[in-house]
């Protein structure tokens, strides 16, 4: 196995159990999972052009293992930042790597769009429709301050008015309304 590559592997597992023991953020240098996924590259390419098929079909697997290690480990991190981001309110955006930052902007844009999406549901849920009846006055009546919060008024025999279907029962139950329509 080339020299490089025990040292790739080495790297990549320390940092990446690192992460796991702890429970803030480490800071990784500028461009971590660039380089490294960029020598593993290089690695799967001497790997294919080595005459010795047992070298190259084991170097290629532990590349495979060291590629879906860098993906846990970025995980790992977003994982955390998202926590800290729950139960502190902030993150220590100076320890994230650019490539980390931009997928927990989206993360978040995510999230808050889901959360406008929720609560407009629930606002559309706590205020329901009000529901209105069209009634005619049989007499005069005065100004009113109907259910809805709105003031209709006053009123002369024979108008035609559109009412909150409360006070539409409440006036024809007083004698002062008949219901138009059904």
């Amino acid at each position: 196995m080339p020299e490089n590559f025990i040292e790739v592997r080495r790297t990549i597992i320390e940092h990446f159990l690192k992460e796991l023991e702890t429970q803030t953020l480490l800071t990784l240098e500028k461009n971590f999972y660039e380089k490294m996924f960029e020598e593993i590259r290089a690695l799967k390419e001497a790997a294919l052009k080595s005459s010795n098929k047992d070298l190259r079909k084991k170097v290629l697997q532990e590349s495979s293992d060291l590629e879906e290690i860098l993906r846990r480990l970025f995980l790992c991190r977003i994982v955390k930042a998202i926590k800290r981001l729950s139960e502190e309110g902030e993150v220590e955006y100076g320890k994230l790597l650019d490539i980390e930052k931009d997928a927990l902007y989206c993360i978040i844009g995510k999230y808050e769009k889901i959360q406008r999406r929720v609560e407009n549901e629930l606002t559309k849920r706590k205020t329901p429709k009000q529901r209105y009846r069209l009634v005619c006055f049989v007499k005069n009546y005065p100004k009113i301050l109907a259910s809805d919060g709105r003031s209709y008024g006053p009123f002369r025999e024979n108008d035609v008015v559109l009412l909150p279907v409360a006070d539409a029962l409440y006036l024809k139950r007083k004698g002062v309304v008949k219901f138009i329509g059904f």
